[in-house]
């Protein structure tokens, strides 16, 4: 009933990030990967496109309690339905049972969201709010074609893809390699703010150079450009992002 009620204020009210596909009613894993796959043959046709993806590791045991209110409080909650989920977090505690039975004693659950609740999900969609709104502020992301110049794109940030978020999974893309690193240094103080931590090793980043011609002045191919742009360049919370290989071809 709680998680009800809770999800149905956020969607009415609209608080959930429009980039957020993660546990929400008629948004699917699929509807996330249309997103990319015509963002990035939007890029193919016009211009040049660069991509960010993360991977939080264990984001919904990472979360922090006090900071998880704090931002139900600013996105506009009823003070009733936050006092409801602090009540439930308040000395809240966890078991774990042996496969002989025995159970051990209660462990305080101090951080994370509880397991094997149904408002985990929609308590973690919350706490990623901030990141995401944040990742759209500037117009930064990839904009299709049909934005022609920058100031109308500033103005028309519905047309802007800042992320791709599926629950803890996140992708953005973006124009230039400008604001590719401009997005990734965003990452780093809200991750280290939120608890969430970054893996290094399976966050990667990859791109596609349309608009290169076929061979730049170095006589490098678009593919070469890039892994030469990109190789060791983006850092998220002092760890460097993977390169993925992007061809034209693919």
């Amino acid at each position: 009933m709680i998680t009800n009620t809770l999800n149905k204020y956020a969607e009415v009210n609209s608080l959930l990030s429009t980039t957020q596909a993660g546990f929400r009613r008629q948004k699917y894993t699929i509807y996330q990967l249309q997103n990319v796959i015509i963002a990035f043959e939007d890029a193919k046709l016009f211009g040049n496109i660069y991509a960010l993806i993360v991977d939080l590791t264990s984001a919904f045991n990472t979360t922090d309690h006090d900071k998880m209110l704090m931002i139900m409080y600013d996105l506009g909650f009823p003070t009733d339905a936050i006092e409801i989920v602090n009540n439930l977090y308040e000395e809240a505690t966890t078991q774990v049972k042996h496969p002989s039975g025995h159970s051990t004693n209660p462990i305080p659950t101090e951080r994370g969201t509880i397991h094997g609740d149904t408002l985990s999900p929609f308590l973690f969609l919350l706490y990623i709010v901030p990141l995401l709104r944040w990742l759209h502020v500037g117009g930064r992301g990839h904009a299709h074609s049909c934005i022609q110049n920058q100031s109308m794109a500033d103005t028309h940030l519905h047309n802007n893809i800042s992320s791709a978020a599926f629950a803890d999974d996140l992708l953005c893309p973006t124009g230039n390699l400008k604001n590719l690193k401009i997005q990734a240094l965003k990452l780093t103080p809200n991750s280290d703010w939120a608890s969430l931590i970054v893996s290094g090793s399976k966050t990667r980043v990859t791109g596609s150079l349309n608009a290169h011609a076929n061979k730049n002045s170095q006589g490098q191919n678009p593919e070469d450009t890039l892994m030469h742009e990109l190789k060791d360049i983006i850092l998220v919370q002092g760890q460097k992002s993977q390169l993925l290989p992007f061809s034209l071809e693919s």
